[in-house]
């Protein structure tokens, strides 16, 4: 069964590729460059929680690795199926809920959860995605979690924008709760000649700080290598990286 939260679906649903073209092969290329620079890629089984429209799956595969792609939203899965038609790379993909993987343990070289595909849950639901992670790692395989940088996001909330993609305006406002523990944005879609929405939504995403997030990874059997502020790898900035990206290897035991 899939348990899902009905905001889930709705902010990963056929609306995603709009609200958010910015996130291109570009990007992904410069995260796994720097991923290659520092585990070896070719040959490994590597799993990626939360693959969404495939981006990150077809660079895996160009830089030799075995990749899996594993999503709840049917939409998307569907569409990183047809990006991997158009340029030629045939990944296997799951539909399945990333707190409950449908894997078998040690199966996988790597685990990928990539551009803040993590935080959707309860804080303990939370830590069930990363014991799930560590599970299907085989020992000494690694992790690598991409999340958004909390203390930035705290004194930079940037309460309301609105742009325009593919025709549509994308209104969005933010909100900071539970004391700081919790980012909501709500996300309204809009034709460009009226005020009626075509689909409002909130995201909900718990904002897990440093050290909240180191201990989290060790307390689920990982052991952190590398911390990065960029997608190039530059060092993590409190103040100033626009993202927490956290390389790990699963303990022997």
């Amino acid at each position: 069964m899939l348990h899902a939260m009905s905001w889930v679906l709705d902010a990963f649903g056929p609306w995603y590729p709009t609200i958010y073209p910015h996130r291109n092969d570009a990007e992904a290329a410069r995260l796994l460059a720097t991923l290659a620079e520092n585990v070896t890629l070719a040959g490994r089984r590597i799993l990626d929680v939360g693959c969404g429209a495939g981006r990150h799956l077809v660079r895996l595969r160009k830089l030799g690795s075995d990749p899996v792609g594993l999503d709840l939203s049917p939409s998307l899965l569907a569409e990183a199926a047809r990006h991997g038609r158009e340029v030629g790379v045939r990944v296997p993909l799951v539909r399945g809920d990333m707190r409950h993987l449908p894997f078998a343990s040690r199966r996988f070289d790597g685990v990928t959860s990539l551009f803040t595909s993590f935080g959707y849950f309860s804080r303990d639901e939370d830590r069930r995605v990363v014991r799930e992670a560590t599970r299907v790692l085989v020992p000494d395989g690694f992790h690598l979690l991409d999340f958004l940088n909390r203390d930035r996001v705290l004194a930079h909330p940037n309460p309301e924008s609105e742009r325009e993609s593919e025709g549509y305006r994308i209104r969005e406002r933010r909100r900071i709760e539970d004391r700081g523990g919790r980012v909501v944005k709500r996300v309204t879609v809009l034709s460009k000649d009226a005020e009626e929405p075509v689909i409002d939504y909130e995201e909900r995403v718990n904002l897990w700080g440093p050290d909240e997030l180191r201990s989290l990874l060790e307390s689920a059997g990982l052991h952190v290598l590398q911390e990065w502020g960029e997608y190039d790898g530059s060092p993590f900035e409190a103040g100033s990286s626009s993202r927490h990206v956290w390389l790990s290897r699963k303990e022997r035991g």
